[in-house]
C-alpha cells in the first residue's frame, strides 16, 4: 500500500484526536464527583434525562445536515465553498430553533406523559443546550474537513470546560439542574457562533446562497434522518423506559454508568475526526489497499475493545463508588455491559465509511439501526418493568450487536476483499478469556487501587492472547507508537 503524506500522518492526527477527546471527557468526569454530593440523586435524574433528550434530538434537529455536509463539502475548491457552507448554517440555525421551541412546548403540555414530566422545571435552558448541541456539529465540519486540529481543540476545550465551569458556579449558587443547563447551553450556543464565524471567514467565496449545494447535502443527509431516529431510539430510549416505571433516582444510578463508559466514545469521536478523509484518499490507491486498511483497523478495535470491557470489568464498581459514591456502587456492575455496547457502536462507526468512501451512501448503515431500534424499544418495554436498570442494559447490548452484525453484512456486500470478519471465531474466544478472567479476579479488588491493578493484569491476559491468536503484531504497535 503506497504510503502517502495523508496516511503517514493519520497516527498523528488520531492520536491528537483522541487525546482532545480525553481531556474533553475528563470534564465530564469532573464534575460528576461534585455533581453527586451538591445535588440529590433526584436532580441527578433529570441531568441524565435532560441529557438522553438533547442527545437524541440534536441530529433530528439539523436532519442529518452535518453528515451531508462533511460528504459533500470535501470535494468542493476555492470559491465554491462559502456559499455552501453559508447555505447549509443558516438553514440548519433556523430550522433547529424552529423544532427546538415546538418539542419542547409540546413537553410542557404533558402530551410526552410522566416519562417527560421531571424536564418542566428546566425547559428553558434545556432548549438552549438542545440547539447549541445540534448546530455544534454542523458548525464544526469544514475545520474538521480540513483537519484544523487546533482550531477544533480550541473551541472544543472552550465550549466544553467553559460551560462545566459557569454550570458549577451555577449548582454551588444553588439552581441545582437548572443552573447545569443554563451553564452548558450558554457556552454551547457561543461556541456554535464563534465556529460558525471562523468556518465562514476563512472559506472562499462570495456570501451567496448556494440552492443547490443545499439540496444536494440534504438529498445525501435526508436518508441519515431515519438512522438518527434509530440511534436515538437505540441509545435513549432505555432511560425513559427506567424514568417512567422506575424513578428519576435510579436513572441517577444508571446515567452515571453512562457517563463512566463515555470515554470509550473517545474512539468514535477520534475516527470522525481523522477517518473519512484518509478513507477517500486510500480508496484512490484501489479497493485492495482500502480493504486491508478497514480490515486491521476493525481488528485493531475489536482487540483494544475487548481489553476495555475486561478492565471495567474488574474495576467497575471501584471506579463508580470513588467517582459517585457508595449509593452508585450499581452503576459500576452495569458498566461493563454499557462499555461493550459502546464498543460494538464504535465498531460499526467505522463500518460505515466504506460506503460514505465509496457510495456517500447512509442507507444501508439506517436500515441496520432502524432495525435495532425496534427490537431495542421491544426489549426495553418487557425488560425493563421486570429487571429495571439491568433490563434496559441487557437490552441495549443486543440491539447494538444486532446493529453491527447488519452492518457488517451490508459493508461486506459493497467491499467483498474485507476479510476481518473471518475472524471472529478468534475475537470472540478472546472475549470470553479476557471477560473471564476479569469475572474470576473481581472479587479479590478490596479496594480502588487493587481494582486497578487486577483490571491492569486482565489487559495485559487480552493483549498477550491478541498476540497468541495473530490479532495484534509488532508492526501494528510499530504503527500506534508512530
Amino acid at each position: 500500500m503506497t504510503e502517502t503524506p495523508l496516511r503517514k500522518s493519520l497516527a498523528w492526527r488520531s492520536g491528537f484526536g483522541f487525546l482532545l477527546q480525553v481531556v474533553l471527557r475528563l470534564r465530564g468526569l469532573l464534575i460528576i464527583p461534585v455533581l453527586t454530593r451538591a445535588l440529590p440523586l433526584s436532580e441527578l435524574g433529570v441531568i441524565s434525562l435532560g441529557n438522553a433528550l438533547t442527545s437524541g434530538l440534536a441530529p433530528l434537529l439539523v436532519l442529518g445536515l452535518h453528515n451531508g455536509l462533511s460528504l459533500r463539502v470535501v470535494h468542493l475548491q476555492g470559491e465554491e465553498v462559502r456559499p455552501a457552507m453559508l447555505s447549509v448554517l443558516s438553514f440548519a440555525a433556523a430550522f433547529s430553533i424552529t423544532m427546538t421551541a415546538l418539542i419542547l412546548w409540546a413537553v410542557s403540555t404533558g402530551v410526552f406523559g410522566v416519562g417527560l414530566s421531571p424536564l418542566l422545571p428546566v425547559l428553558f435552558p434545556l432548549g438552549l443546550f438542545t440547539i447549541g448541541t445540534a448546530l455544534r456539529e454542523v458548525a464544526m465540519v469544514l475545520p474538521q474537513v480540513r483537519q484544523q486540529l487546533r482550531f477544533i481543540a480550541g473551541i472544543s476545550l472552550f465550549m466544553d470546560f467553559g460551560g462545566v465551569i459557569m454550570a458549577l458556579l451555577l449548582v454551588l449558587s444553588g439552581f441545582g439542574a437548572y443552573g447545569v443547563f443554563m451553564g452548558v447551553g450558554c457556552l454551547s450556543l457561543l461556541g456554535v457562533m464563534l465556529a460558525a464565524s471562523y468556518s465562514l471567514e476563512s472559506a472562499e467565496g462570495r456570501w451567496a446562497w448556494n440552492e443547490a449545494f443545499l439540496k444536494a447535502s440534504l438529498h445525501t443527509a435526508l436518508p441519515a434522518v431515519p438512522l438518527a431516529f434509530g440511534l436515538w431510539t437505540l441509545q435513549f430510549s432505555d432511560y425513559f423506559f427506567v424514568s417512567y416505571h422506575r424513578s428519576v433516582a435510579d436513572l441517577a444510578v444508571y446515567g452515571l454508568s453512562y457517563s463512566l463508559a463515555s470515554p470509550t466514545l473517545m474512539v468514535i469521536a477520534a475516527i470522525n475526526l481523522t477517518y473519512l478523509p484518509t478513507c477517500v484518499e486510500i480508496l484512490r490507491q484501489g479497493r485492495d489497499s482500502f480493504a486491508r486498511f478497514m480490515d486491521k483497523s476493525s481488528t485493531l478495535f475489536a482487540v483494544f475493545g475487548i481489553a476495555t470491557i475486561a478492565f471495567t470489568t474488574s474495576a467497575g464498581p471501584a471506579l463508580a463508588t470513588l467517582i459517585g459514591g457508595a449509593p452508585y456502587v450499581e452503576s459500576g456492575r452495569l458498566l461493563p455491559i454499557i462499555v461493550a455496547s459502546y464498543v460494538l457502536f464504535s465498531l460499526s462507526q467505522l463500518q460505515q465509511f466504506v460506503p460514505g468512501a465509496m457510495i456517500q451512501d447512509m442507507q444501508a448503515l439506517a436500515r441496520a439501526y432502524l432495525w435495532s431500534a425496534v427490537v431495542n424499544f421491544v426489549l426495553n418495554y418487557f425488560l425493563v418493568p421486570r429487571f429495571g436498570m439491568w433490563g434496559a442494559a441487557w437490552s441495549t447490548l443486543a440491539s447494538y450487536a444486532l446493529a453491527f452484525v447488519l452492518l457488517s453484512r451490508s459493508v461486506r456486500s459493497l467491499l467483498p476483499e474485507m476479510a476481518w470478519t473471518e475472524r471472529a471465531v478468534a475475537l470472540l474466544g478472546l472475549a470470553a478469556v479476557s471477560i473471564g478472567c476479569a469475572l474470576l479476579t473481581r472479587s479479590l479488588a478490596g479496594g480502588l487501587w487493587s481494582a486497578l491493578a487486577i483490571g491492569g493484569g486482565c489487559v495485559l491476559v487480552t493483549v498477550s492472547l491478541a498476540f497468541a491468536l495473530g490479532l495484534l503484531s509488532r508492526s501494528d504497535l510499530a504503527r500506534l507508537r508512530g
